[in-house]
């Protein structure tokens, strides 16, 4: 930039050659231009036709991860924001993405996720799947409340990929083939 300056010298406005050399104002824009990078990468990945809930999930997770170095002066109101986007279908979802697989999210996030199925699993007598293949399954009355999941929780089992081992592990029945 100095270069082009100095050789443009009497074609280049006196305000724009100060702050060509302001050097402050030079690392402030190089600073914002860094804080808002993860932002604008999340956004144009889910400006696309293809995004997904899971995707969603994904860069917002990725967004909270740089809030621990390049966007710390805003981790309050990421932070809040985050929380009020983000619900426990934004978690499942992207736990049970096959490129994703809760990479990215917090321990909190994952009980939180895991939490939720097992509650709308006791909570329902049936789930609808047909949207997933025409299966109806429905969950046996003696659900028992400690399962595996309240093991894994303990420490007696693994927590990796958890929630697939805890929706087999609830006595799914299947109702019917094909609807």
């Amino acid at each position: 930039m100095l270069l082009i300056i100095a050789q443009n010298e009497g074609l280049i406005d006196l305000i724009i050659r100060n702050l060509v050399h302001n050097v402050g104002l030079y690392n402030e824009a190089k600073l914002l231009e860094e804080q808002l990078k993860p932002i604008a990468v999340a956004l144009d990945s889910l400006q696309s036709d293809t995004a997904t809930i899971a995707d969603a999930s994904e860069q917002w997770c990725v967004i909270l991860v740089h809030t621990d170095n390049v966007l710390e002066p805003h981790k309050a109101k990421i932070t809040r924001r985050f929380n009020q986007a983000m619900t426990p279908t934004h978690y499942l979802a992207n736990m049970l993405h096959p490129i994703y697989r809760d990479r990215n999210l917090r321990p909190k996030h994952i009980d939180t996720a895991e939490e939720y199925v097992l509650e709308e699993l006791v909570a329902k007598p049936y789930i609808s799947l047909r949207e997933f293949g025409g299966v109806e399954f429905r969950v046996k009355s003696s659900f028992p409340r400690t399962t595996s999941w309240e093991r894994r929780r303990a420490g007696e089992l693994p927590f990796k990929n958890s929630l697939l081992f805890v929706l087999i592990e609830t006595y799914l029945l299947r109702m019917s083939g094909s609807m």
